[in-house]
């Protein structure tokens, strides 16, 4: 299938789940990912596509760590105006393997503080423009810590922030694929089975398998959705 990305203002690319690029597989943006890269000689791009679910953005490839700035650019002018940014983490295509006797992510290399701190520097220089200077405008969530190396508790602290009106954003790579887990002691092949079968889903079934619990009824939201719809 042929996928007809839409670049938009600042080349940013937002993949609405419902629209007809929801169906474009996880290999197929990977592919389109590879090519750019080996033009620019550089794998990790500051605009790649984000898909929307309710009030949540989330990357479907490799992004950098400047890879929201613009997205919040670009929302900021459609009328979004309290951001929380989560980060310090890395992200894979095929979720997360978990302990399955604790429920937490198994591999600890997942996890960078580093990263949850340049998101603190570039929200801090931003802050200083004047579209980003309100009171409340950023706030930055560090996943890299114990809690959050459980994905309920990430889904819980999610919608927290959702219900306060705020618009989240996952600022890592892959993090569409930050609701799927399987269970990290099966076996190497099956290991690569799963990744095969997770890059060969689309965007919107990846939404409709994990994200079913982010709220897509609210007035502003859709408000907001039209204001997009119209740039």
């Amino acid at each position: 299938m042929t996928i007809p990305f839409k670049k938009m203002v600042n080349k940013i690319e937002i993949i609405h789940e419902l629209d007809c690029r929801a169906q474009g597989k996880i290999d197929t943006y990977m592919h389109r990912l590879t090519e750019i890269s080996r033009e620019r000689k550089s794998l990790v791009q500051p605009e790649c596509p984000w898909v929307k679910v309710g009030n949540l953005f989330a990357t479907v490839t490799y992004s950098g760590n400047e890879s929201w700035v613009p997205l919040v650019k670009y929302l900021r002018e459609i009328g979004h105006d309290r951001f929380t940014i989560f980060g310090g983490r890395h992200g894979a295509p095929e979720g997360d393997g978990v302990a399955m006797t604790t429920g937490r992510i198994a591999n600890d290399e997942v996890f960078v503080p580093e990263y949850h701190l340049e998101n603190e520097m570039q929200a801090k220089k931003l802050g200083k423009t004047s579209a980003f200077s309100h009171q409340d405008c950023f706030r930055l969530i560090d996943v890299s810590k114990p809690l959050y190396r459980q994905i309920p508790y990430l889904r819980q602290m999610t919608l927290a922030e959702l219900n306060e009106g705020r618009t989240v954003i996952y600022a890592w790579c892959f993090s569409l694929s930050g609701m799927m887990e399987y269970d990290d002691a099966i076996s190497r092949q099956a290991k690569v089975d799963h990744y095969r079968a997770s890059i060969d889903k689309s965007i919107g079934t990846i939404v409709r398998e994990t994200f079913s619990w982010i709220p897509r009824n609210s007035a502003r939201a859709n408000s907001l959705i039209a204001s997009s719809d119209k740039k």
